[in-house]
């Protein structure tokens, strides 16, 4: 942190430019969200200094995947990645906000991706958040590195508080989850609009999905999103959304051998007609990490176009950047 550039006591730049670091712990963090837009012209996420954020397709208020958070204080997440570790029975998650602990947490806004660094109970956690710039999907790649000289045995739970339109109150009872164990997708579709392809969405994962839930209420239980009483059962009930409060929640299963490395991937997409070949591509580590690398170059090539000089402002704009602005931006 002794090398950023313009420090102001909560972040601040790499010595290239090219991210921006914020450092948070307990008592030290920014008294706003701070925001990430990670999107391509079809679909898009915002991403917090909290982990938090929500899921679009298309249309950002019409048509959201997850629940927006209008509130830059509280920043409740609707995306969310629990860990329990099973030898020592504590279970924590990938959101600053919600652990509360004493640990220190590292957010890195890179171009065309955001980052979670943090280590606890012995376990180094990066996260790493990119939309691609073509696939109309969500990729979350999870790097776990076990840096203790004994076996670690987890429980992943993948949580999002799905919308699949303009508010959820509307939405509320009406969302149909679907288990396709040869595909290890689930499927989640909104009734009262069916014929509405953008309201349809999956979720995925590199690991076998063991168990899921879309009852929010079951999942939480009489606990709060801090400690869900569903990360401490056995298994999820495998049930639906319907006629209930909507949640989708997977359980994976991980086991880390002593000083073990190992990434896991969830995956949040739309556009469920190509569901299948989409997701498959993106739940192999190396081939996220692939697309990972092609996002970072492409914005990368894109955003050095602008560049100051003596002073003075030279803008090269790109034809492409300008295509996605509506007709009346241009």
């Amino acid at each position: 942190m002794e090398n950023l550039k313009y420090f102001n006591e909560y972040g601040g730049f790499s010595e290239d430019g090219k991210e921006y670091i914020i450092k948070m712990t307990k008592d030290i963090k920014p008294p706003v969200a701070w925001t990430h837009v990670l999107a391509n012209p079809n679909f898009g996420t915002v991403i917090t200094n909290n982990n938090s954020g929500y899921t679009w397709y298309k249309n950002s208020r019409l048509s959201r995947i997850t629940k927006w958070s209008n509130d830059v204080v509280i920043d409740i997440p609707s995306e969310i990645i629990y860990v329990k570790d099973k030898n020592y029975n504590k279970e924590w998650s990938l959101c600053p906000k919600l652990n509360q602990d004493d640990e220190e947490y590292y957010i890195t806004y890179g171009f065309g991706y955001a980052k979670l660094s943090t280590m606890q109970m012995g376990l180094l956690q990066e996260h790493t958040t990119f939309v691609p710039k073509d696939d109309n999907i969500k990729v979350n790649i999870l790097r776990l590195k076990n840096v203790t000289g004994e076996k670690r045995e987890l429980k992943l739970v993948y949580y999002i508080n799905p919308v699949l339109g303009e508010d959820e109150i509307k939405t509320n009872g009406y969302i149909d989850l679907n288990y396709d164990k040869n595909s290890n997708i689930i499927y989640a579709k909104n009734l009262l609009t069916q014929d509405i392809k953008e309201q349809n969405i999956y979720i995925s994962s590199s690991e076998n999905i063991k168990s899921y839930t879309g009852n929010r209420k079951n999942f939480i239980g009489n606990s709060t999103l801090k400690e869900p009483l569903g990360i401490w059962k056995d298994s999820l009930e495998n049930e639906t959304s319907l006629g209930s409060t909507p949640c989708i929640a997977i359980e994976v299963n991980v086991e880390l051998k002593a000083f073990e490395d190992k990434e896991i991937v969830f995956v949040l997409g739309a556009d469920i007609k190509a569901a299948q070949s989409i997701a498959y591509k993106y739940t192999i580590p190396g081939k996220s990490k692939e697309e990972l690398e092609n996002t970072k170059r492409y914005w990368n090539e894109l955003l050095r176009k602008v560049r100051g000089k003596n002073s003075h402002r030279v803008y090269e704009y790109n034809v492409k950047w300008m295509a996605w602005l509506p007709n009346n931006s241009k």
